[in-house]
């Protein structure tokens, strides 16, 4: 009888192990996946900082260097070669250069209203194009959402 109890539980056993068995993935956050992109990511987003920093102390006649800089800047965080989980960061920080590229490229060219001449009288707005201050105010509200976007998505990389 002993012998009978032994053999039912080594069956209960083997049966048991036939059946589909659980798998448990480890979560790993991106930057443990490719700890190099990401923090090549943020290295890169700090310097974008002090670049821009740089353009935005310049003179319209003197931030077509300074903005080529961040024009080289934006291609190699374009060109950088990553996993798949990084993609959306990456992107999403392409996205902010490409406005602030834009705006100053604009702002150069005297698209847009020079922020510093604020209280110097300029001849009698035409109704019919859009208010200068307003476009830039909508273009730094770009900005600003694009770069919230960035560095969230660059966050997120070091998460779990």
């Amino acid at each position: 009888m002993k012998k009978f109890y032994i053999l039912a539980i080594v069956l209960a056993v083997m049966i048991s192990g036939c059946g589909e068995r659980e798998t448990v993935t480890v979560s790993q956050s991106c930057a443990e996946e490719d700890p190099e992109f990401a923090e090549r990511l943020q290295d890169y987003l700090e310097q974008w900082i002090d670049a821009v920093i740089i353009v935005e102390s310049s003179t319209r006649g003197t931030m077509l260097d300074p903005i080529s800089d961040l024009q080289t800047l934006r291609r190699e965080v374009r060109g950088l070669e990553g996993p798949q989980c990084g993609e959306t960061a990456q992107d999403a920080l392409v996205n902010y250069m490409d406005f602030h590229i834009e705006l100053f490229l604009d702002f150069a060219r005297g698209d847009l209203p020079d922020p510093s001449n604020s209280g110097n009288a300029q001849a009698i707005p035409n109704p019919e194009l859009p208010n200068p201050r307003k476009v830039l105010t909508d273009r730094l509200t770009e900005i600003a959402e694009a770069e919230e976007i960035a560095v969230k998505e660059i966050d997120k990389l070091f998460e779990e």
